[in-house]
C-alpha cells in the first residue's frame, strides 16, 4: 500500500511540475505578444496605457499630466484598445 501511494505522488508531482512548465511557456508566449501589441503604439500611447494599466493612475491623472480633457483620454484608451483587439484577432486568424 506504501509503495502505491509513494508512486501515485511521485506521479502526480511529475504532472503538476509539467503542468507548471506549460503554464509559464503559455505565459511567455502571452508577454512576447502584448510586447508585439506595444511595440505597434506610438511612444504616447504607450506612455498612456502604462499609466493606467500598470501604475493605476485614473483618466482624470493622465489628462493632467498631458493637459488634455479626461474625454479626451478616455477616447484616445478607446482607439488604443480597439488597436489591440485588431492585432490580437490578427494573430489568432493567422
Amino acid at each position: 500500500m506504501k509503495v502505491c501511494f509513494q508512486t501515485a505522488l511521485k506521479l502526480r508531482t511529475r504532472a503538476d511540475s509539467e503542468r507548471i512548465l506549460i503554464e509559464e511557456e503559455e505565459r511567455q508566449e502571452e508577454l512576447s505578444t502584448l510586447k508585439a501589441a506595444l511595440g505597434k503604439l506610438a511612444g504616447r500611447d504607450r506612455q498612456i496605457i502604462n499609466m493606467v494599466y500598470s501604475e493605476g493612475k485614473t483618466h482624470a491623472e493622465v489628462a493632467c499630466y498631458f493637459g488634455v480633457s479626461r474625454a479626451a483620454i478616455t477616447r484616445r484608451i478607446s482607439k488604443i484598445l480597439k488597436i489591440f483587439r485588431d492585432f490580437f484577432a490578427e494573430g489568432v486568424t493567422k
